[in-house]
């Protein structure tokens, strides 16, 4: 009769130093489009602060509201093109690094398994990676997107509070500067977990072509606040791909590993060795 023998291999996890490359590239872009941004606002604010100074409610009943909300579309519409063209750039050249990496780990993980290299049937490019790395980039690039968009409505807010107010420059500055802050963080939390997705993704179209079926969640204990729910209950224990676990209890979302924003789980592939006994 033949018996099950199952074997786990490594554990296939993300390479720091991918996702931290992209999480900079995509600070500095930020950085610098802020920087830009406020250097050519606040020369616009000066001009009209003088037209405050005279009638208060220019603001609202004048020209000076509209030139800044004219102003401001122009700039959205020049940066929210060239955060979609670099974002994409740089998205591609991340999803490239991922996708020679986990074919070394994910080699190197089956080999843990089969002592025999030519039992490991993984390809390079295997079928429906094409398509997931199309699906990748697009999400990626509609969230860098969102940076400028996001931005621009709260610097709107508050260039028009700040004349209405008849705030000095400095008062612009710092605002803009705290807006900037936020979202260098934003950009760079969507670099993180859009290179962990990355690697989920591509691990199980690279799963599925090698013919495993199963996997490990494995709870790898970083971040300040864990998932309760991930470290207590999903680690440790197997899992069907093509059933995964609910992932988040509350909304019973099921998923896999490093799906849920800033989840640091892995896997770990699962192999059922069959032997005669």
């Amino acid at each position: 009769m033949k018996q099950k023998n199952v074997q786990e291999g490594r554990a296939l996890g993300v390479n720091a130093g991918i996702a931290q490359a992209y999480a900079t590239k995509l600070r500095v872009m930020t950085r610098a489009f802020i920087r830009i941004l406020m250097k050519r606002l606040t020369k616009l604010y000066k001009e009209h602060k003088n037209d405050i100074s005279v009638k208060p409610n220019v603001a609202k009943d004048s020209g000076v509201g509209e030139a800044i909300f004219d102003f401001l579309n122009k700039e959205q519409y020049y940066f929210s093109f060239y955060f979609s063209h670099s974002g994409k750039s740089y998205s591609e050249k991340m999803l490239n690094n991922v996708k020679n990496n986990s074919l070394h780990q994910f080699n190197n993980s089956l080999k843990s398994v089969f002592k025999d290299e030519n039992n490991i049937s993984s390809s390079p490019i295997p079928k429906g990676m094409e398509d997931t790395i199309d699906k990748l980039v697009e999400t990626n690039v509609a969230l860098i997107r969102s940076i400028p968009n996001s931005c621009f409505n709260k610097i709107h807010q508050s260039v028009m509070s700040c004349l209405l107010e008849g705030a000095p420059v400095s008062k612009l500055r710092r605002d803009i500067m705290e807006i900037g802050r936020t979202e260098e963080r934003k950009a760079e939390l969507i670099a993180m977990d859009q290179t962990r997705k990355a690697y989920m993704q591509i691990n199980i179209v690279r799963m599925k072509d090698a013919g495993v079926e199963k996997f490990k969640w494995l709870h790898t204990g970083g971040g300040l606040s864990p998932r309760v729910y991930h470290r207590d209950v999903l680690s440790g224990k197997i899992f069907e791909i093509g059933k995964p676990p609910i992932i988040d209890p509350h909304t019973k979302t099921t998923g896999y590993p490093g799906q849920l924003p800033n989840c640091r789980c892995v896997m770990v592939p699962v192999v059922e060795l069959h032997s005669e006994e």
